[in-house]
């Protein structure tokens, strides 16, 4: 499993570029795909790209850096066109990265420095595409294919720019399957793959948003959900410290029938004396019921069972 940042193109956070994101997800991978334009989406290019002049390169990239701010180090930047700048930025200047694709543009290596050795990357674009060929991208991707140690540039027939984009005329399908194809093959590969594996907890429930809306204010931890998929069906949740485990709500028909085989536990006692741990355990227990939960069981001076608003169990000690 890859964790990926995805930026979108100049017409903005379409549909065809959220429906890419979610063939990654749909493949097991943890996809981010922040809005540059805050919600503005265009219908033709030259309406976002004027946009984009209008809010200025400089300041496009440094929305895509902030939003890597809370997000782990390894990451894979994933750019299309407009969005190549910051996944570009990124891959090279932001410690950690495990790789890099870049859709429709290439830039410079020298535009953000030198190309870091261990980063892989990967070019895709059309081989008449006027927009790569006549505007420098297509020199810029050869000379960093023959820089970088691992770095591959696929060209594919036709002259559309955003070929990848299914909400687009310029869709072009057969394309876009094989650049889907050779980007899941990359995610898939060791070196884009994070160090180690990410525990993720995850728990059936009937309704993904309130459960999580319990869940966050219980753990301290942040929705990480896809804000362009209010219906999604699930809810992530990520410790923003990257102390804990990751939390997926997952709805299902199914209800809850019996008592959970597994179950979390919030360790809040600390050290001290015994009074003082369980003194920590009931504060904390006052502070789940006023967010919804309840109380199944005490058992005195070691721990509480209490259930969530979904009468999932958890125990706090």
């Amino acid at each position: 499993m890859a964790e990926v940042l995805l930026f979108h193109h100049a017409q903005g956070l379409t549909s065809g570029v959220v429906a890419f994101a979610n063939k990654l997800r749909g493949e097991g991978h943890i996809v981010h795909t922040p809005d540059l334009y805050g919600g503005r989406i265009f219908d033709a290019l030259d309406a976002g790209l004027a946009y984009s002049e209008q809010i200025g390169v400089e300041e496009i990239i440094a929305r895509g850096v902030r939003a890597a701010d809370d997000l782990p180090a390894e990451l894979v930047y994933i750019g299309f066109s407009l969005g190549v700048m910051p996944a570009q930025k990124l891959a090279q200047t932001r410690p950690g990265a495990v790789g890099a694709v870049l859709i429709h543009s290439c830039v410079p290596s020298s535009y953000f420095g030198t190309w870091p050795s261990p980063v892989p990357v990967r070019i895709h674009a059309m081989d008449a595409d006027p927009f790569f060929t006549e505007d420098g991208d297509a020199e810029a991707a050869r000379t960093l294919v023959g820089e970088a140690p691992d770095a591959e540039l696929y060209l594919y027939p036709g002259d559309q720019h955003l070929f990848v984009d299914s909400s687009l005329p310029s869709y072009d399908p057969e394309a876009a399957a094989l650049l889907l194809e050779r980007t899941l093959a990359f995610l898939r590969a060791p070196e884009a793959r994070t160090s180690r594996p990410v525990v993720e907890v995850t728990l059936d429930c009937a309704d993904a948003t309130r459960l999580g809306e319990f869940w966050t204010q219980a753990l301290g931890y942040v929705d990480r959900s896809p804000a362009e998929d209010p219906k999604r069906g699930f809810a992530w949740l990520a410790d923003p410290q990257r102390n804990g485990p990751h939390l997926c709500l997952l709805e299902v028909p199914e209800p809850k029938i019996g008592k959970n085989r597994m179950h979390l536990d919030l360790a809040v006692s600390g050290d001290g004396t015994v009074d003082e741990k369980w003194q920590r355990i009931e504060a904390e227990v006052d502070r789940l019921r006023a967010l919804g939960a309840t109380i199944l069981a005490e058992y005195d001076h070691h721990h509480v069972t209490m259930a969530d608003p979904e009468a999932n169990e958890f125990d706090v000690c």
